[in-house]
């Protein structure tokens, strides 16, 4: 795009009502306006004054710094391009979500925001937190894919396993989508005794593999707890439910012999 093009768009100008006013074909100012042919030299001072820009900017491109008006168009130049990269990015999201059975919700812009209005979303880069929040693996494991992690606070995950592993696990979130246990993994005692917690109040599904997984890291079934004495651990219950997920899964895998 040229910059008299940009200059127009950035005005939000008629290309056709601009022809009228300059008494061109809008064919020739086409060809102008995508550098096929010169302006004409009688078309420079009310092409500049239609467009609210010096004669120099018009023609060479550089603004001149003394101007305001230019100055201006400069800053109308970048809000319309910031406008049109938001827009594009925006295009790309939703078919990207498409492609893969998805739709773009305002839950999802959100992992895109940044604050900057009127166009609040940058789509060059996700917030692993924000995502995370939604709870959906597959989508996190899409978007992951496509668009690298923004920088929040003092951190930038480098990859989805360390975007996991900032929250996935942490009690902060609680993640009913098991395939974000399934991949982080379920790697030390007090995420083990979390799990089981969560599974036993009815807040995370039962699933006999990770129940294994959460006690083969010496997690436990806490039983009662209090302020002085701390979570105490009812050994006898976590055994229990071991032989029963064990017999479970033995038992899946026979039927599908």
């Amino acid at each position: 795009m040229t910059h008299i093009q940009k200059m127009i768009a950035a005005r939000e100008f008629d290309k056709g009502v601009m022809a009228k006013q300059l008494g061109l074909p809008e064919e020739q100012l086409d060809a102008v306006l995508e550098g096929k042919e010169s302006l004409p030299p009688n078309l420079v001072n009310p092409l500049a004054s239609l467009l609210r820009v010096s004669e120099a900017y018009l023609t060479t491109g550089y603004p001149d710094p003394k101007s305001k008006d230019d100055r201006n168009m400069g800053e109308l130049i970048a809000t319309y391009e910031a406008k049109s990269k938001r827009l594009e990015g925006k295009s790309a999201l939703e078919a990207l979500l498409k492609e893969n059975g998805k739709e773009l919700s305002e839950a999802i812009l959100n992992c895109f925001y940044d604050g900057w209005k009127p166009y609040p979303y940058d789509f060059d880069s996700v917030l692993a937190t924000v995502l995370l929040k939604l709870d959906d693996y597959s989508l996190f494991a899409l978007l992951s894919d496509h668009y690298p992690y923004r920088k929040e606070g003092s951190r930038v995950p480098s990859s989805k396993q360390e975007a996991i592993d900032l929250i996935a696990t942490d009690g902060k979130v609680l993640h009913k989508d098991l395939d974000f246990y399934r991949v982080s993994h379920i790697r030390n005692i007090a995420t083990g005794d979390e799990y089981l917690a969560k599974t036993k109040s009815g807040d995370l599904p039962w699933d006999d593999a990770l129940i294994l997984e959460a006690i083969g890291v010496g997690g436990r079934i806490k039983s009662s707890s209090s302020i002085l004495s701390g979570p105490s651990y009812d050994v006898f219950e976590t055994r229990l439910v071991e032989e029963h997920c064990r017999r479970n899964l033995e038992k899946n895998k026979q039927e599908k012999r």
